[in-house]
């Protein structure tokens, strides 16, 4: 989801708890194809660095040519950038479909099970809250892969968030309501002493008054900048 990508994407790959604790580093270059290079389900290490510092229009053509050659965390990258309206534009067909494609290794490769437990959770969050004319939104998706992310990540908080989304959407707000605020006192559990982010505290305060109100929470293309949590201005 937006703001998800949160079972994170900096949690996602194997170098991100190296680079979300090293020091600021130097602005990282675009790192140069290999003429040998082999397949992958991962991100390069300096094309993540580039991600971190937020030099997103200087990393797309390396996670665009990463995603056509079938880099399973290239592509769910590539997805958020459409869902957030980064540099590209704001498409839930094409999010959609790339965190679809992310599900699963299209490589020959043993599948990178961090980004396809994540990629579960938006594409149950796009077919729940996404809105855009020409897109249909398909709730039995939504429900499958919500569950799907949900036990997998044995009730995440973000998952529960993305779960009181497809809820609401069916029209049981009680129930919405009830998971909205299961996610939030996970909250403390997950940072684990640290700070919460401050943005996704607001932005389940306001899902769950949304619930309480019996109305749903929708993601267009002139609120994805603000709920996107994933690729920070």
């Amino acid at each position: 989801m937006i703001q998800k990508s949160a079972l994170l994407l900096w949690l996602l790959a194997g170098p991100a708890a190296t680079v979300a604790q090293t020091p600021p580093q130097p602005p990282a270059q675009v790192p140069a194809p290999a003429t040998d290079e082999a397949p992958s389900n991962e991100l390069p290490l300096p094309l993540f660095q580039l991600i971190e510092q937020r030099q997103y229009a200087a990393a797309l053509p390396e996670i665009q040519r990463l995603s056509a050659r079938k880099n399973q965390h290239a592509t769910y990258v590539l997805a958020t950038y459409h869902l957030c309206g980064r540099i590209v534009e704001f498409s839930c067909a094409r999010a959609a479909a790339l965190f679809a494609e992310s599900l699963a290794s299209k490589n020959g490769l043993p599948v990178n099970e961090e980004v396809a437990q994540a990629a579960a959770n938006e594409v149950a969050w796009i077919h729940a809250t996404c809105e855009q004319p020409g897109f249909q939104p398909d709730l039995d998706m939504a429900k499958h892969y919500a569950m799907e992310a949900y036990r997998i990540s044995q009730g995440h908080p973000f998952a529960t968030d993305t779960l009181a989304a497809v809820v609401a959407r069916t029209g049981d707000f009680a129930q919405a309501a009830r998971l909205q605020r299961r996610a939030m006192a996970k909250m403390p559990e997950l940072y684990k002493g640290e700070d919460a982010d401050p943005q996704a505290i607001v932005q389940f305060s306001r899902r769950l008054a949304l619930y309480e109100q019996g109305q749903g929470f929708r993601v267009t293309a002139a609120t994805a900048d603000e709920n996107c949590h994933a690729l920070p201005n």
